[in-house]
């Protein structure tokens, strides 16, 4: 084989073996970008969160409940400097509105549970303060005591699961690195089943049946941060 023929042979050879190693490299590079990526992932701070405070009754729950008591949680995974994913869970304690001494309508508790986005606002120079805002959607599931009158339901007591969605807005201040207190209000409202809420005018023969219950929770919160 001539010496022409040979480095045409080489260059030829040559071509596959420089595309190998291109391809080579642009994986190792891709895996390379993936690992870093897993590595920021871990390395984003997630916050818990608990909180207590009264909840007030609003819309058609006022003629049922007086202001009860709420307790909740929740665990925010921030994707961002800025915005975090939300789990989130909150009961609400209400007892049943009386007349006198006689309990006109049972004691009713309020289990909500979900998920959402948490957004931080507040401007980065005002560095320990915070203020944030979620919004979120899941379930409720409203549970009451018995019923006064007998047989107001076929089980004497009411409880039932909806769909609901919630939004809040909480000030806080960051009392260490991984510490913060707060305050703030949310709001929950469940989409009811108007059929069901007859059985509530068994204590309140004027009561309407509803398709609404909105619960506001005004509570002091304390939240705390994972190191990374």
């Amino acid at each position: 084989m001539d010496t022409q023929n040979l480095k045409r042979y080489s260059s030829l050879l040559a071509i596959p073996a420089l595309a190998l190693a291109t391809s080579a490299l642009t994986g190792s590079t891709a895996q390379a970008q993936v690992v870093d990526e897993l590595q920021e992932m871990d390395e984003r701070p997630v916050d818990f969160e608990v909180r207590a405070g009264p909840s007030i009754p609003g819309d058609n729950l006022t003629e049922i409940v007086d202001v009860g008591f709420a307790v909740g949680g929740a665990a925010d995974w921030w994707v961002n400097d800025r915005v975090a994913l939300r789990l989130d869970g909150n009961v609400d304690l209400m007892p049943g509105n009386d007349v006198g001494a006689i309990d006109v309508q049972p004691d009713t508790r309020l289990f909500h549970y979900g998920g959402g986005i948490l957004v931080d606002l507040m401007p980065a120079e005002m560095e320990r303060w915070t203020l944030t805002t979620s919004f979120g959607a899941g379930a409720v599931t409203i549970d009451t005591d018995e019923f006064v009158a007998a047989a107001a339901t076929e089980d004497n007591d009411f409880t039932e699961t909806y769909f609901d969605v919630n939004a809040g807005l909480r000030l806080g201040y960051e009392a260490t690195e991984n510490l913060e207190v707060a305050v703030g209000g949310q709001s929950y409202v469940a989409f009811l089943d108007e059929e069901d809420t007859d059985v509530f005018a068994v204590g309140n023969p004027a009561l309407d049946p509803f398709d609404t219950s909105v619960t506001f929770p005004i509570t002091a919160t304390l939240r705390w941060s994972m190191p990374n």
